[in-house]
């Protein structure tokens, strides 16, 4: 009778790391798990304001490459660091130059000695291809824990992970892979050729807020240097502005299609001031549909910031500190009832020389700051006719958020073909100047920033007041001013702002006359001297 055979012991499945007394999770006293740990974590956590970025590196390879670093690969056949691996070991940073850095497997973070390990990871990664732009609402990368197994994983750094409310992380991933195809077509049918002719019909000055397409054309021709490096490509559609990479439809690309189509200049400038027009830039004319307007709600509550909508004449004392240029301040040594007292002012000097007035001497704005400003006691401006005055609008609530580009609740706003001084309820030879101050878009570290919305220098007018908004005016919110997330709504927004006004013109002493460089000179009397501002440097 035959012997019957032993059973077989049931074949081992390694669902996770084999837990012991000794070793509780993969890598307890084990220093080059450890290492890789910390790697990965510091990796992670590293504040790096670049934006992250997915390759198509193949998960079986990825996996298999990191199981190649220990002897017991079964021990660290995880199920839960395999998912860590595969979901964040293929990401990567591009720099400046093009370069692409791993996330994850950054061998700087590991002793000397445990460096060499993880470089074939590395390699394998940022040989791999762009993909495209990673996001994730996740605060905890990876499972640091389950059942008392411990596994990779890492705590992105902050300002790392997406928070935007109105689309969610996959969603704006799609996007920004639709925006990197629209690029790539935009290179091919766009010569470098055509771009830079753009380019050079926009810096000449001779078409009027050429500064508001210039960023946008000088992008695209960077974009054909990058072309040629594909990670650099992404890295360019990563952190555009919202808009630029939909440069056909842009301002910028209506004139790319001018200029391609060999127009002449003259009706290449007719119909770019037809386009930017004040009334007509960025401003849509039909009134908004049930839907859009329901849409509109819907996003406004989502972002809460119902009370930004509501907007009133700003204040002096308001502007933040380090914004305000200039106020006016008394001469030395005289006190309020003037020199040698009260009737000291019908007394006169037999040496005392009558000043000699001089015409308007030419100066540049950036000459002006540098040179006159920092000395001057008093600053007049001669009241002659109709000019570019300007009102500056804040939010009714101050803990309202703010709409805007720049990032403060502060707008400003001008009347197409400028207004007369009664307008303002100025009257007289000159109204004083009580402060300068640059324009909200102008203000903190980056001053060039938003350079596509112009430069503006705001001389304040003691008693510049517009009374019209009393009776009819608006809410003064531009679509071209608005942030990004409000550009869906740019319609509704416009109805809302035709229908409201800025509240409490009688309170606002922030308003006042501007110069931008671009059109009309400024005449300021400073001192008792007349300076001619025409250029902006």
């Amino acid at each position: 009778m035959a012997k019957k055979k032993p059973k077989a012991p049931p074949k081992q499945v390694f669902a996770g790391p084999v837990r012991t007394e000794k070793r509780r999770g993969p890598g307890r006293n084990d220093p080059l798990y450890e290492a890789v740990a910390r790697m990965a974590a510091e990796g992670i956590r590293r504040p790096d304001a670049r934006p992250m970025f997915r390759t198509d590196v193949d998960p079986r390879h990825l996996w298999e490459a990191y199981l190649a670093l220990w002897d017991d690969r079964q021990h660290y056949d995880c199920s839960a660091c395999r998912g860590f691996v595969v979901k964040y070991g293929g990401l990567v940073r591009i720099s400046a130059a093009g370069d692409v850095d791993s996330v994850v497997w950054d061998p700087s973070f590991m002793p000397d000695s445990m460096a060499p390990k993880v470089l074939p990871i590395r390699d394998l990664v940022q040989a791999a291809k762009i993909a495209g732009v990673f996001y994730s609402p996740q605060r905890v990368w990876g499972q640091p824990e389950t059942n008392g197994w411990r596994h990779l994983h890492g705590h992105p750094a902050a300002g790392s992970t997406w928070d935007d409310p109105r689309l969610t992380a996959g969603q704006a991933m799609a996007e920004k892979r639709e925006e990197h195809a629209m690029v790539m077509r935009t290179l091919d049918e766009v010569p470098r050729q055509a771009a830079e002719e753009v380019v050079r019909v926009l810096r000449s000055g001779a078409l009027d807020q050429s500064e508001r397409a210039l960023p946008v054309a000088e992008w695209l021709v960077d974009l054909h240097d990058r072309r040629y490096n594909p990670a650099r490509v992404w890295q360019a559609v990563a952190t555009a502005p919202a808009g630029w990479a939909h440069v056909r439809n842009t301002v910028a690309g209506t004139l790319i299609e001018d200029v391609r189509a060999g127009l002449p200049f003259a009706e290449i400038k007719r119909r770019w001031d037809e386009k930017m027009h004040p009334l007509k830039y960025q401003r849509p004319t039909a009134a908004p549909s049930a839907g859009a307007i329901e849409s509109a709600e819907r996003l406004v509550e989502k972002l809460g910031v119902a009370k930004s909508f509501e907007r009133r004449f700003a204040r002096l004392d308001e502007l933040p500190p380090g914004a305000i240029l200039w106020r006016p301040r008394p001469p030395e040594g005289v006190s309020a009832a003037g020199p040698g007292g009260v009737f000291g002012h019908l007394r006169r000097d037999a040496g005392q020389v009558q000043r000699v007035v001089l015409p308007a001497q030419k100066i540049t704005w950036a000459k002006f700051r540098r040179d006159v400003l920092p000395g001057a006691r008093e600053i007049r401006y001669p009241l002659r006719g109709r000019a570019g005055f300007f009102g500056l609008a804040t939010a009714v609530h101050a803990d309202a958020p703010p709409l805007f580009q720049w990032g403060n609740p502060f707008s400003w706003y001008f009347y197409h073909g400028g207004s007369a001084p009664g307008d303002w309820g100025l009257a007289g030879t000159h109204a004083r100047v009580s402060a300068v101050f640059l324009g909200p878009h102008q203000w903190g570290d980056d001053p060039e920033r938003h350079a596509h919305q112009g430069r503006h220098a705001f001389f304040a007018l003691e008693g510049a007041q517009d009374r019209r908004m009393e009776l009819s005016g608006s809410a003064c919110l531009f679509p071209a001013c608005l942030s990004a997330e409000y550009h869906g709504i740019r319609a509704v927004v416009e109805a809302h702002s035709r229908a409201t006004k800025v509240r409490g013109w009688e309170a606002g002493t922030a308003n006042g006359i501007d110069f931008d460089g671009r059109g009309q000179a400024l005449e300021i009397e400073v001192d008792g001297d007349l300076w001619r501002l025409e250029k902006w440097e």
